[in-house]
């Protein structure tokens, strides 16, 4: 069996006295494809990894009329009059 990459730090402090070991995001990616092509034995394609344009109309969702007039229920709840 070939040994697998070490995907923590070697110092998982990172100098900051935090013991808890950490994987960069490049590594936890690399992690994800690799998984996936042992459990469907094919590569994961280059545009899997890519979000879509969010769909609908955009808008402000810090604006407070604009998330009375959208969210009426919840703006009711959770904000102030």
């Amino acid at each position: 069996m070939a040994s697998q990459p070490h995907l923590a730090r070697e110092d998982p402090s990172g100098g900051n006295g935090d013991k808890s070991p950490t994987i960069s995001k490049e590594l936890s990616g690399c992690a994800a494809a690799k998984a996936d092509e042992l459990a469907t034995g094919r590569e994961m394609p280059p545009e899997a990894g890519r979000h879509p344009e969010p769909a609908g109309e955009q808008w402000d969702f810090d604006h407070e009329g604009e998330n009375r007039r959208r969210l009426p229920r919840l703006a009711e709840k959770y904000l102030r009059r």
